[in-house]
């Protein structure tokens, strides 16, 4: 859902903000920063990203899928989805566009759905919502930071 992709990407970019100003003032000053600085900023900017894979975390909906009444169901169960189906459906987003050619065969189920056996539906008007489980949308956006933390170093590695 694009709403949901701009919406999760100016939240990212809220977390870069601190990053992209440091950016910018360090060389225009006389005095030079220490360079982890860079790295300490960088941890916003992943964990900003790291909400943007966890977005469904809550109940199987974000913000914008609250909005709009749809909701990420587990296929086999018909239950909303969990906290890690969802960070494994939102991962696919890296490539968004194989994923917008996937979903015009099937506009309920992406890449990242087949793979977390997961499906987008519309929520029913008098649907009993379900405990949050704030639990494990924390569990799950941990696993995230992890994952883009991994990443960040194996990046900085090389």
């Amino acid at each position: 859902m694009l709403v949901d992709h701009f919406l999760m990407c100016c939240i990212t970019v809220l977390f870069g903000i601190p990053l992209i100003v440091y950016a910018i003032i360090e060389p225009l000053s006389r005095v030079h920063f220490d360079p982890e600085n860079y790295k300490k900023l960088t941890y916003l900017v992943l964990f900003g990203s790291s909400l943007f894979f966890c977005k469904d975390s809550l109940n199987g909906q974000s913000f914008a899928k609250r909005k709009f009444r749809l909701k990420v169901i587990d296929v086999n169960t018909g239950n909303a989805a969990s906290p890690l189906q969802c960070f494994v459906r939102n991962v696919f987003c890296l490539l968004l566009p194989f994923e917008l050619l996937f979903s015009y065969e099937n506009v309920h189920r992406r890449i990242g759905d087949k793979i977390a056996g997961t499906e987008l539906i519309r929520e029913k008007l008098n649907a009993d919502a379900p405990k949050v489980r704030y639990w494990q949308a924390a569990v799950c956006v941990s696993i995230s930071f992890a994952f883009h933390l991994g990443i960040f170093l194996l990046i900085d590695i090389i």
